[in-house]
């Protein structure tokens, strides 16, 4: 069977199969590359470097990630791009995300992720900054052979916004002065602008009219501030690959805090103290119900997009767009298939 028409008409299985090949991307070039300046007089010992970049990507295409990929393959899916674009675009969101986590880490004095060590603490922030900028040139390469002025347009946007995101919460870091409206306005510099932007670069490659591409935005939007959302509930739900109370360990008032009303300052109480608060007052519950609004904004999306897109393709988006609380124990996860 053409690989093509295969991938068109597998829905999210046709998705998940494209995945590792976009995922591998990031280490096959840095592998390629390590072994290529061997011969040119480059210390063996530093390939050490390329193998810890190896590493740390492996790590974030591990335990159900590679959400972004997923995104932007199942949107290339849906407007009938050619598998190898899929790919290319699946590979480019996973390359940008990737080291934005890099500089993250280095930014948050992390020293894990996901259980792994960091860059950073392995290498030290040089090696990490420059780690996150190597992977930045590969994204870089992948967007200049798509070829598209708009999507380079949009990217640049896009990074722009993450970036001011992070910077935001820097300023309020340690703050009890933050409120909920910061925090969603922040959320979604840092999180919904890339998700937003995994659906409407398939549109920018399809060549797609004004309507669907604004549809496909508004749905990657909203789904990525659910995403988000669910990822706060579970800083203090259980592992994600992460510490528990990890962000307000490092200065952050998320949702679920700013939810208790706290009129004193937060980080004046131990972790302990906080943990009861948002036990007793059910600040997670009102947490994953916020997340579900802007999830049901996005599968009203997928309502304007009937006429627009194949019904296998439209049930992808669904599985995603309710997939994101499967990470959620199922007493809270609003999609789960309780027994009756």
């Amino acid at each position: 069977m053409n690989p093509d028409s295969d991938y068109m008409s597998k829905g999210l299985a046709g998705v998940e199969e494209t995945l590792s090949e976009a995922a591998s991307y990031p280490i096959e070039r840095a592998m390629e590359l390590a072994i290529s300046l061997v011969p040119l007089g480059l210390p063996v010992d530093s390939r050490f470097w390329f193998e810890k970049l190896s590493r740390m990507s492996k790590n974030s295409q591990s335990s159900g990630k590679r959400f972004r990929a997923k995104l932007a393959i199942a949107s290339s899916q849906a407007v009938g791009l050619p598998l190898d674009t899929a790919v290319s675009l699946g590979s480019f969101v996973e390359m940008i995300q990737a080291a934005s986590l890099v500089h993250d880490d280095v930014v948050d004095e992390a020293s894990l992720r996901r259980n792994e060590p960091t860059v950073n603490s392995l290498l030290g922030n040089r090696f990490a900054v420059l780690t996150g900028d190597y992977i930045l040139s590969l994204a870089l390469a992948k967007l200049g052979l798509l070829k598209n002025h708009d999507l380079t347009i949009r990217f640049s946007e896009v990074v722009s916004q993450m970036t001011f995101g992070e910077a935001m919460e820097i300023e309020i870091a340690f703050s009890s002065t933050r409120s909920t409206d910061h925090y969603l306005t922040t959320i979604s510099l840092k999180t919904a602008s890339l998700l937003s932007f995994c659906c409407q670069s398939a549109c920018f490659m399809a060549n797609a009219d004004m309507q669907t591409t604004d549809i496909f935005t508004e749905f990657g939007a909203n789904l990525g501030m659910a995403f988000q959302l669910v990822d706060d509930a579970l800083d203090f739900v259980g592992p994600d690959g992460k510490e528990k109370c990890q962000d307000f360990r490092e200065g952050l008032l998320t949702l679920p805090i700013l939810l208790l009303g706290i009129k004193d300052n937060p980080f004046d109480k131990k972790i302990d103290e906080i943990q009861t608060l948002i036990s007793e007052k059910g600040a997670i519950p009102k947490t994953v119900d916020k997340a579900r609004e802007y999830s049901t904004k996005a599968i009203r999306c997928l309502e304007k997009m009937k006429n627009l897109v194949p019904d296998h393709c439209l049930q992808a988006f669904t599985d995603i767009s309710t997939g994101i609380y499967e990470r959620l124990p199922n007493s809270l996860n609003p999609f789960s298939r309780r027994q009756t």
